[in-house]
C-alpha cells in the first residue's frame, strides 16, 4: 500500500511542483485520517535524510515547536534514538496540536528533554529546527530568543524551511541562521530557490511520505521549478516534408546605431533552432549586418509592409533601438496580430508608462529595466527582502496580460493567468554585455517552433543558462554574448536529452 502512495506523488502531482504554504494546508485537510500516519513518515523520512549524511556518533539536539512541525520532530527523535543516536528535544513551546501532542507523549516516555537554550544549543553536534516548517509566513518576524539559539548551534538541519524563512516568496524574517541540510515533504518550496532564503537552506533533500491521492488531488499547482519536462520543444525531426519554415521562422527589427544587438538576438535565434531569421534593417544597418553575419536575411522593406507577410508571426523588438528607434517601430504591432517580444530598447521606451504596451506577448526585462518600467513601490519592489520578485513579475504580467520573465539570480517567468517557473538553471557568468539579447532571439525561436508563450519563455530561460554554463566552462569562466550563443545547439541537445530520460 505504502508504494502504491509514493507512486502517486510521482504521476497525480507535476514533478516541477512547488508547492506553498497554503496548498501543503489544502493537502493536510484532505488527508483527514492519514495525517498521522504522515507524520510518522515525515518524522521517520528526517531521521533517514540525517543517517545517510551523519554518523550514529554524532549528538543530535531536536528543538521543537507547538505545531506539526514540532510533531515530525519528536517523531525523528525517536527513530533516531532507535537507531543508536544520542539524542534530546528542546521544546521551545509545548505542542498544541493534537498529532504534535500525541508524539511528544511518546518521546516524553522513551527520550530525554532539556532546556531550550542557547547553552544547550552548543553542547550537542547537530541540532534539527522543527520549530515553525513552511507554514511560516513574511508577516511574521523571527523571535530573537530562536535566532540565537540556532545560531549557536554547529551544525543544523531544518524540517521543511529554516526558521525566520517565509516558504511562499524566499523573505528573511529576522536574522536566520546558514544551515547545512534542509528535509522538505513531497516537493521543494519556492523559498528553496528563491534568494535570500535559498542561500540559507543548505543542502535540499525531498522525500515521497505516502500522501493519499484526495489529498494529491486537491491542489492546483500554480508555482513551478522549470526543467526541461515542464515544457517540450520540438525534436529534431527528419522525413518527408520538414525543411526550415517547419523548424520556424523569426523576425527582428534592427536599429541604425547598434545593430550588433540585432546580430545577437539573430544568432541567438538560429543558433537555438529557428529556421529562417530574418532582420528588418534601416539602409544604415545593411552593411554591419551582412559583414558581421552572412547567413541572415536582412530586409530594406518597410516595418508595416513586414508585418504583413504571413509567415513571419514571431517578432522580437528591442535589442539595440533607441527609445525614438522602438517608438516609431512599435506603432506598427499595435495593429499586426503576431507574437511580439519586448525587450531592451521598448522596454526603455515605455518607462513609466507600462501600459502601452499591452499586446505584448512576451517582455525580458532585467531588474533595472523592469523597476523603470513598473515603478519600485508596492507589489513591483524588487529590493532584496523587502519586496517579492514572483509577486513583482506575477503582478507586471497581469498588469499587460502577457507573460514576464524577469531575469536576475534567479529568472521569475510569470504567467497572467497565474503560472510562475522559477529558474536556478544559469551562471553568473551570464552577466555580460550581449547575453540578453541572445536570450530573447531564444526566446523567438521556442515561440516560433509552437510553445505557447509561457512554456516558450521556460524553455529559453533553460536553455540560454545552460549554453552559459557551458560557455563558461569552455570560456575559463569569462564567456562573451557569442560564446553562449554558439552553445545553443548543444543546450537544446541537453533539453532533449532530459525530456527522452524521464
Amino acid at each position: 500500500m505504502m508504494m502504491r502512495q509514493e507512486s502517486l506523488e510521482k504521476t497525480v502531482l507535476s514533478p516541477f511542483a512547488l508547492l506553498t504554504a497554503e496548498d501543503t494546508a489544502k493537502m493536510d485537510q484532505a488527508a483527514g485520517d492519514h495525517l498521522d500516519s504522515l507524520m510518522e513518515n515525515a518524522g521517520r523520512a528526517c531521521a533517514d535524510v540525517f543517517c545517510e549524511h551523519v554518523s550514529s556518533e554524532n549528538s543530535v539536539l531536536i528543538a521543537v515547536g507547538a505545531g506539526n512541525n514540532g510533531g515530525d520532530g519528536y517523531v525523528m527523535a525517536h527513530y533516531l534514538k532507535e537507531r543508536g543516536y544520542q539524542v534530546a528535544v528542546a521544546a521551545w513551546q509545548p505542542p498544541k496540536t493534537e498529532l504534535a501532542q500525541k508524539a511528544s507523549k511518546r518521546w516524553a516516555f522513551e527520550g530525554k528533554m532539556v532546556d531550550f537554550s542557547v547553552a544547550e544549543a552548543g553542547k550537542y553536534a547537530w541540532v534539527i529546527d522543527g520549530i515553525f516548517g513552511a507554514g511560516f509566513s513574511s508577516e511574521r518576524l523571527l523571535p530573537l530568543e530562536i535566532s540565537t539559539f540556532f545560531k549557536a548551534a554547529k551544525n543544523l538541519l531544518a524540517i521543511d524551511v529554516p526558521s525566520g524563512v517565509a516558504s511562499n516568496d524566499g523573505k528573511l524574517c529576522g536574522d536566520v541562521a546558514d544551515y547545512d541540510l534542509t528535509v522538505t515533504f513531497t516537493r521543494k518550496r519556492p523559498a528553496h530557490l528563491l534568494s535570500p532564503a535559498s542561500r540559507k537552506c543548505g543542502f535540499v533533500e525531498v522525500r515521497e511520505i505516502g500522501i493519499p491521492l484526495e489529498a494529491l488531488s486537491a491542489v492546483d499547482v500554480k508555482i513551478f521549478y522549470n526543467q526541461p519536462g515542464l515544457w517540450h520543444l520540438p525534436l529534431q525531426a527528419v522525413g518527408n516534408g520538414y525543411n526550415k519554415y517547419s523548424r520556424g521562422v523569426v523576425s527582428i527589427v534592427s536599429g541604425a546605431l547598434m545593430p550588433g544587438a540585432a546580430c545577437l538576438s539573430a544568432e541567438g535565434a538560429r543558433r537555438s533552432g529557428a529556421g529562417i531569421v530574418r532582420v528588418a534593417s534601416p539602409k544604415e544597418a545593411l552593411l554591419p549586418l551582412f559583414l558581421r553575419t552572412p547567413g541572415l536575411i536582412v530586409d530594406l522593406e518597410p516595418l508595416e509592409v513586414l508585418l504583413q507577410n504571413p509567415k513571419s508571426n514571431v517578432w522580437v523588438c528591442g535589442p539595440g533601438l533607441t527609445k525614438e528607434e522602438a517608438s516609431e517601430a512599435f506603432q506598427y504591432f499595435s495593429s499586426a496580430d503576431v507574437h511580439l517580444i519586448a525587450d531592451a530598447g521598448l522596454l526603455g521606451m515605455a518607462s513609466g508608462n507600462p501600459s502601452c504596451l499591452k499586446g505584448v506577448s512576451l517582455l525580458t526585462p532585467h531588474e533595472g529595466e523592469f523597476s523603470r518600467l513598473f515603478g519600485t513601490e508596492g507589489t513591483f519592489n524588487l529590493r532584496e527582502n523587502e519586496g517579492s520578485r514572483m509577486v513583482a513579475a506575477l503582478a507586471g504580467a497581469r498588469l499587460l496580460n502577457a507573460v514576464l520573465l524577469l531575469k536576475g539570480e534567479e529568472t521569475i517567468i510569470a504567467s497572467p493567468d497565474g503560472r510562475v517557473a522559477i529558474n536556478t538553471h544559469a551562471t553568473p557568468a551570464l552577466a555580460t554585455a550581449g547575453s540578453g539579447d541572445v536570450l530573447s532571439g531564444v526566446a523567438g525561436t521556442c515561440l516560433a517552433s509552437g510553445l505557447e508563450v509561457w512554456e516558450a519563455a521556460c524553455a529559453a530561460a533553460w536553455l540560454h543558462g545552460e549554453a552559459g554554463r557551458r560557455a563558461a566552462k569552455k570560456e575559463g569562466g569569462w564567456p562573451i554574448a557569442e560564446d553562449v550563443a554558439r552553445e545553443l545547439g548543444h543546450a537544446r541537445q541537453a533539453a532533449e536529452e532530459a525530456h527522452r530520460s524521464r
